[in-house]
């Protein structure tokens, strides 16, 4: 799981297009699906 979590967190930051590494960990801390959200959210606030 954590080398699936480490190669999709490489795959978010390219998608996101540089995204603080905050929002990188957080979402590794974070449950995948609720991750996700969790990045929007706190990008959006």
């Amino acid at each position: 799981m954590n080398r699936g979590t480490a190669k999709d967190r490489a795959t978010t930051r390219t998608a996101r297009g540089g995204v603080p590494e905050h929002f990188l960990v957080f979402r590794d801390t974070a449950p995948r699906l609720h991750g996700r959200f969790v990045v929007v959210r706190w990008k959006t606030s």
